[in-house]
């Protein structure tokens, strides 16, 4: 859809749909972040839009907190005695 109206010149919006293919995930999955307030969105009609910087805000997030951090995951296996 990639939408710039007047009021938000420059500003890229995309629909449901188009959130749904970059995040690799159903449409669904996108509405319900919505309702649950995680993913900010606007409601034209009755289409929700959600603005790229948004969208790439909610995505960093999202990367960083199932990313796991240097030194986070550690495997310590002892052979000790064999």
């Amino acid at each position: 859809m990639n939408e710039q109206n007047s009021s938000n010149e420059g500003r890229e919006l995309l629909t449901v749909a188009e959130v749904a293919a970059l995040a690799q995930h159903p449409p669904q999955t996108v509405t319900r972040w919505i309702r649950e307030g995680r993913l900010p969105a606007r409601r034209y009609g009755r289409k929700w839009l959600i603005s790229r910087a948004d969208w790439d805000e909610f995505d960093r997030q999202a990367a960083a907190a199932f990313s796991p951090q240097q030194g986070d995951l550690t495997l310590n296996v002892g052979f000790e005695g064999v």
